[in-house]
């Protein structure tokens, strides 16, 4: 996907205006405070948004997912799932 389709997909299901930069194979980051991640394996995402949560619940600093504008906690589009996460302070 380009980054002008991804642009328009953030924009459109999350409402944010800030330009992506791809990372890594299906990895870019939103602006300086998001992350979005893309996997033709829905479950994969499932599993990453659970451990995130049960890591959150010990007290654990982890990116949360964020609800698109329509409530979802991901989106599917283009044969993907997408979830757009908050980036965490600091290096990566």
């Amino acid at each position: 996907m380009t980054e002008e389709a991804v642009y328009k997909l953030v924009q459109h299901y999350w409402g944010i205006q800030d330009v992506p930069e791809k990372l890594a194979p299906d990895v870019w980051r939103v602006g300086d405070s998001y992350v979005l991640k893309a996997s033709a394996d829905a479950a994969e995402i499932h599993k990453s948004i659970e451990t995130a949560r049960l890591l959150a619940a010990q007290g654990l600093p982890v990116a949360q997912s964020l609800q698109s504008l329509s409530g979802e906690a991901l989106v599917r589009k283009n044969g993907k799932t997408w979830q757009l996460m908050r980036r965490l302070p600091g290096e990566h």
